[in-house]
C-alpha cells in the first residue's frame, strides 16, 4: 500500500475520533453546579418537632401559623385551628425539598420567575425564635418528565436561584390554611331538621326510617305535596357542612337570625343560628345529646359512622364551636334558610286562580 492511502486512512480515523468526542461532550452538557441534588435544609427533618411558628408573606398578604401544643393555629384568624394535615405536609415537604436545577443569579431577572419583590417569603422558627428554615418562593412550573411541580426559590442570603422539588403549594391567604370542616354526619343518622324564622314561621322535615332516602315535610294540608329534592337538600346541607371564613362571634354584627335544629336517630342534636352579616350569611352552632332518643326512634344507640359515646361527641363539637361564627357557602345558606312556601307544591286549584 502506498504512503498516500495510509495517511488518508489515518486522517479519517483521527477525524472520526474527534467527532465522537465532540458528540459525547455535547451530550454531556455543562457540568452540574455544585449543590445540585442537595437538600435545601438538610437538618430540618431532625428538628420538625421544634418548629413553633411558620411565617409567610407576599405583598400585603400574611399568614402566621403558630403551634399550641400539638395543634397548629392561624394567628390572623384569632387562633382558629389550621388544617393540621396540610401544615404537617408543608413542613415535611420543606424538609425534603431538593435543588433540582440552578437558575439565574442575576437579581435583575428575579421578577421573571416570581422572585425578588414579588416573592413569597417563608420563615420557619423555633420556640426561641431561632431560624430553622428561610426561603423566598416564586413561580411554579410543571415538569412532565418528573410528573410534579417544580418551584423557583431563592435561599436566604444567597443570589443563586434554583428550581426546587418537593415543595407543597404555598398560599399567603389565611383562610386557605384553615380546617374548614364544621360538621360531618352520616346521612343515615339524620332524622329531621326543624327550621324556625324570626317572624314565627316554623316547620320540620323528617323521616321515620334511616334506610329511607327521602325526607317529608310535616303538616302538609290536603292537596299539598312536598318538593322532595329541596327537602333532601336541607338534610344534605348538614351532612357535609364547611365554611368559607371564620371569626369570633363578639367581633361580628348580625341581623335577621333564624334557627335550624338537626336531630339524629341516635340522640345527637345540633342547633344552628343562621344570621346575616353584610351580604353574607353566617352561623354558630351548639350540640346536645339525648340518651333516650335511640330507643324512642327504635334506632341503634350507636349508628354507623357515629362515635360510641354520644355525650362525648356533643362535648367535643361544643369545644370546637364555642365562640366561633362561620361564613356559610351561598347554596348551603339557601338550604338552611328555606321558607315553607319554597318546599310545597300547591294545589292545582289555587294555582289556577292566580
Amino acid at each position: 500500500m502506498s504512503a498516500k492511502p495510509v495517511k488518508l486512512l489515518s486522517l479519517i480515523t483521527v477525524i472520526a475520533v474527534l467527532l465522537a468526542v465532540a458528540v459525547l461532550l455535547m451530550n454531556r452538557g455543562p457540568a452540574p453546579l455544585e449543590g445540585t441534588g442537595d437538600l435545601f435544609f438538610p437538618a430540618l427533618a431532625d428538628h420538625l418537632n421544634e418548629a413553633a411558628r411558620i411565617e409567610m408573606a407576599a405583598g400585603e398578604d400574611t399568614v402566621t401559623l403558630v403551634r399550641a401544643g400539638d395543634i397548629w393555629q392561624v394567628a390572623e384568624k384569632a387562633g382558629y385551628p389550621a388544617d393540621q394535615e396540610k401544615a404537617r405536609a408543608f413542613l415535611l415537604g420543606l424538609s425534603r425539598a431538593e435543588k433540582v436545577e440552578p437558575k439565574t443569579g442575576n437579581p435583575d431577572l428575579y421578577a421573571r420567575v416570581g422572585l425578588g419583590a414579588e416573592a413569597l417569603t417563608l420563615a420557619v422558627l423555633a420556640e426561641d425564635g431561632g431560624s430553622l428554615a428561610r426561603l423566598d418562593i416564586g413561580n411554579s412550573q410543571y415538569d412532565g418528565a418528573a410528573r410534579e411541580n417544580r418551584t423557583f426559590v431563592l435561599p436566604d442570603g444567597e443570589t443563586q436561584t434554583w428550581l426546587a422539588s418537593g415543595l407543597a403549594e404555598t398560599q399567603p391567604e389565611p383562610v386557605e390554611w384553615l380546617d374548614k370542616n364544621i360538621l360531618t354526619l352520616e346521612r343515615k343518622r339524620i332524622a329531621g331538621v326543624a327550621l324556625s324564622h324570626e317572624d314565627g314561621e316554623s316547620f320540620t322535615i323528617s323521616r321515620d326510617d334511616p334506610d329511607s332516602y327521602n325526607f317529608s315535610l310535616e303538616g302538609l294540608a290536603d292537596g299539598e305535596g312536598g318538593k322532595t329534592s329541596m327537602l333532601n337538600s336541607i338534610a344534605g346541607a348538614v351532612q357535609f357542612l364547611a365554611f368559607e371564613d371564620v371569626a369570633r362571634i363578639e367581633d361580628m354584627v348580625f341581623t335577621d337570625p333564624m334557627t335550624a335544629i338537626v336531630r339524629t336517630f341516635d340522640g345527637l342534636s345540633v342547633r344552628l343560628v343562621v344570621a346575616g352579616a353584610g351580604n353574607d350569611r353566617w352561623a354558630w352552632l351548639t350540640a346536645s345529646y339525648d340518651p333516650a332518643a335511640p330507643e324512642q326512634a327504635d334506632a341503634p344507640a350507636v349508628m354507623q359512622g357515629a362515635p360510641e359515646d354520644g355525650a362525648q361527641e356533643a362535648a367535643d363539637l361544643n369545644q370546637r364551636w364555642t365562640g366561633w361564627a362561620y361564613k356559610l357557602p351561598g347554596l348551603k345558606a339557601d338550604d338552611l334558610t328555606r321558607r315553607r312556601a319554597d318546599l310545597v307544591d300547591r294545589p292545582e286549584e289555587e294555582m289556577e286562580t292566580e
